[in-house]
């Protein structure tokens, strides 16, 4: 049985690569994160050929992904230089900004990591909000952290921690805390 199970595995993950294997070329020819959007189209691929698909993807295109990392359906990274560690389960339609994710980390659905606070200033002199310039900053999400559906993070998050489903993240949260709220609130 377990050689069954062998062989009907690596024969999707073969098929996998050879879907992926187009994208991963893609990605790394994109030397500008905004060319980068491949990871989109990818996020959308179904099953667990979608999940071969984005972990081979994310693999050779990341600055780091570690063992055992899961994105679901509908998940992306919206910039290369992501790190993400071992044994993390990303679920389905969340979006990555600037991040660093510890070991261990368990994050919902519709999640939303933005690079920071001031990724988008708008000045009073401008007429147009398009052509703003804000700061990215990476946020870093400790190990062994667990993140409810539909929250959105804006600041990092210390190990051990919990955030409740529809928190907003928008200060520091440090080491061994629950909160939840919006603002996150220490629980």
């Amino acid at each position: 049985m377990l050689f069954i199970k062998t062989v009907v595995n690596g024969f999707f993950t073969f098929i996998a690569l050879i879907f992926a294997t187009p994208y991963i070329i893609l990605g790394r020819l994109c030397k500008k994160d905004k060319y980068y959007q491949v990871s989109l189209f990818i996020s959308l691929f179904p099953f667990g050929i979608g999940n071969m698909m984005r972990r081979m993807f994310y693999k050779y295109t990341l600055k780091h992904m570690g063992h055992n990392v899961v994105f679901k359906f509908g998940s992306y990274c919206l910039y290369r230089n992501i790190e993400i560690g071992n044994n993390a389960l990303i679920g389905i339609y969340n979006q990555l900004g600037e991040c660093s994710i510890g070991d261990n980390a368990l994050l919902g659905s519709h999640i939303n990591i933005v690079s920071g606070k001031n990724q988008h200033v708008l000045n009073r002199e401008q007429e147009n909000a398009f052509y703003s310039q804000g700061v990215r900053e990476k946020i870093l999400i400790g190990k062994n952290v667990w993140i409810g559906n539909n929250a959105i993070i804006m600041a990092n998050v210390g190990d051990n921690c919990i955030i409740g489903a529809g928190s907003v993240v928008t200060k520091e949260i440090p080491d061994n805390i629950v909160c939840a709220g919006n603002p996150a609130k220490k629980l």
